[in-house]
């Protein structure tokens, strides 16, 4: 057996702590670097590695689901922390994601997306977000419903997010949960890009405006700004925002 030192950068997207790793590893020396990770850095949410592929570079996320704070901290880290835009692909979707970042390092990635025939039920949206399934509850937070969601879901879903969304004085705050079946982890987050947009899909539908803004404050007492665009009443566009910051730059080693 020999021993690799694996370098990861953690990022926060409004809290939320991605590990972003730069290379493309085989699935059994991928599983090796996630549990590693996992087993030594109690602060990380999230991991998802940057590799080249053709023209763009390729952003996948751990379980080869979508999320909108991971492409944040993609973005952030591809443009080595500084104000620009990049454009890259990613995990859950063959669109290409756009993310932007301003001199105050508030990073904001831009979704191409049509809203999917609505299923809204006593205050409860269910949607899929490029192979996601996000479950939005207007309520306080409740264990037995977020396990009935995954026992309702996690069969024939690679990524299953409970969001528990409520009013306060600037706006919302989001309580989410996300399992990840690939690396069977279920956290609850500090902070959830994918369950904001899926919460502002979920808002917009209320509102007759072609745009719309959400301020959602998150677990972490940081908001996740989001803009809706709508054409013909119908969502296309979706900018999620909000503070970046690089937390720290760590080195493992595993065995192969």
């Amino acid at each position: 057996m020999t021993q690799k030192t694996i370098k990861y950068q953690l990022i926060s997207a409004s809290g939320n702590p991605t590990a972003i790793i730069y290379g493309r590893y085989p699935p059994s020396i991928q599983s090796k670097i996630i549990q590693k990770i996992f087993s030594t850095n109690k602060l990380v949410e999230q991991i998802g590695f940057i590799y080249k592929q053709n023209r763009f570079y390729k952003f996948q996320m751990m379980g080869n689901e979508f999320s909108g704070n991971g492409c944040r901290a993609a973005g952030f880290s591809l443009l080595k922390l500084k104000p620009g835009t990049v454009k890259f692909k990613t995990s859950g979707t063959n669109k290409i994601i756009k993310t932007q970042v301003d001199s105050k390092n508030n990073t904001t990635t831009t979704i191409p997306y049509e809203t999917p025939k609505k299923n809204i039920k006593n205050k409860q949206f269910s949607i899929r977000i490029f192979g996601s399934r996000i479950v939005v509850i207007e309520n306080k937070p409740d264990n037995k419903t977020t396990q009935k969601i995954f026992k309702t879901y996690s069969p024939s879903c690679n990524a299953i997010g409970v969001m528990f969304l409520q009013e306060n004085k600037s706006g919302y705050k989001l309580t989410p949960y996300f399992y990840v079946k690939k690396t069977k982890t279920l956290v609850k987050e500090t902070a959830c890009g994918s369950g904001s947009a899926a919460c502002a899909i979920y808002l917009s539908s209320k509102f007759k405006q072609e745009n719309n803004q959400f301020q959602i404050l998150q677990p972490s007492n940081q908001n996740i700004n989001v803009e809706t665009k709508k054409s013909k009443n119908k969502i296309k566009i979706i900018n999620i925002s909000g503070p970046t910051k690089l937390l720290k730059k760590y080195n493992v080693k595993i065995q192969l």
